[in-house]
């Protein structure tokens, strides 16, 4: 009977190895949000497939795989812009299609002290960059209108990154707004 338990002790433990193993070497995707701020829908490949439709004033997540890719956005039959990505893994990046936008880090503050700093504009007119890693994990989402927080302790801030100034007409900014709209 000890050694059944010891045959599968040593297996689980294998398992348990293998698990372990299998997830530190697990490929974390490199997310890429396109921003098109251009005021025509463009078609962006990657590594001249996969064909993804970015509408004007909006924004398209793509999620590729660690490494190098070629990126390419289109419309009607021209290139608009392209660009090489040597993505790391789980990084995200921001693609400013023909670097149309400006973007600021917008802070959220929860709690009874509602004070927080103005936004903080990133350098005006870059074409792509990673995401700070400050900010909250979803490009251009509204940040939660409520948070939970640990020890009874009352206060907390979440950051954000969003267009600078905020499209008060635009797809890309319309959820952001009617968010900030409701909280005041």
């Amino acid at each position: 009977m000890s050694r059944l338990r010891l045959l599968a002790a040593a297996v689980f433990v294998m398992l348990a190895a293998a698990g372990v193993a299998a997830r530190a070497f697990w490929r974390k995707p490199v997310v890429v949000y396109c921003d098109n701020g251009t005021n025509e829908d463009v078609t962006v490949k990657v590594d001249g497939a996969q064909p993804q439709e970015v509408p004007r004033h909006d924004f398209r997540a793509l999620t590729l795989s660690p490494g190098a890719h070629a990126l390419v956005a289109t419309s009607g039959g021209r290139t608009v812009e392209e660009w090489r990505v040597e993505g790391l893994r789980g990084q995200r990046w921001v693609w400013n299609v023909a670097a149309r936008n400006d973007y600021a880090i917008y802070t959220m503050s929860y709690g009874d002290h509602r004070e927080t700093a103005p936004p903080r504009q990133l350098t005006s007119g870059l074409a792509h960059f990673v995401m700070p890693a400050e900010v909250a994990q979803d490009f251009m989402q509204p940040l939660p209108s409520t948070v939970t927080v640990s020890h009874a302790t009352k206060q907390a801030t979440q950051q954000g990154i969003y267009h600078f100034p905020l499209h008060y007409d635009r797809p890309c900014c319309v959820a952001i707004v009617e968010q900030a709209s409701h909280t005041k």
